[in-house]
């Protein structure tokens, strides 16, 4: 994230929301459910990741930390950087409003990202590039594109098991 601060004025990093009532929910059940932790800056980190993302509030915690750590990266004044938080949006600037994000009733980072890259058309920016791992994203920006309002919209795609393999050779 550092390194794209250095071309960029706005970073939106988006994540799910796991709600109990959720249609979805009944999927990640059958999934399975893994072993609860706390998440936090003195946590130490899962040797069994797949088993820590089956729990639904291990995600959400992680989520949760991660968004404010993000947000409380020290950033150059021209710079910003938005992160959902569960159902709201926090901000790396105390002065910019972040109302039109807040409150978002997606669940799903792959729409959400479009409630986001949508708020960057209206507040000026021309070129946006999103980073995802789900194809959803993919189609839905060519979807979307026309609507959205942009000049350019770049969709930079790693595949899951790219992810993975990189996890695994640091």
């Amino acid at each position: 994230m550092v390194k794209e601060l250095d071309t960029v004025s706005r970073i939106d990093i988006v994540w799910d929301v796991y709600k109990s009532d959720s249609l979805k929910n009944a999927t990640r059940e059958k999934r399975g459910c893994g072993t609860r932790r706390r998440v936090s800056s003195s946590t130490r980190i899962p040797g069994n990741w797949p088993g820590f993302l089956r729990n639904n509030e291990n995600k959400q915690e992680l989520f949760r930390f991660l968004a404010h750590e993000c947000v409380d990266y020290e950033t150059e004044d021209d710079k910003t950087i938005y992160s959902t938080a569960n159902e709201q949006v926090v901000c790396s600037s105390s002065s910019t409003i972040t109302s039109p994000l807040a409150h978002c009733s997606q669940q799903e980072a792959d729409s959400r990202i479009f409630v986001h890259v949508k708020d960057m058309a209206q507040n000026g920016h021309a070129k946006v590039m999103i980073c995802t791992v789900d194809t959803d994203v993919v189609v839905i920006a060519v979807a979307k594109f026309l609507q959205i309002g942009l000049q350019e919209l770049w969709v930079a795609f790693v595949p899951v098991r790219t992810i993975d393999a990189l996890q695994y050779t640091r």
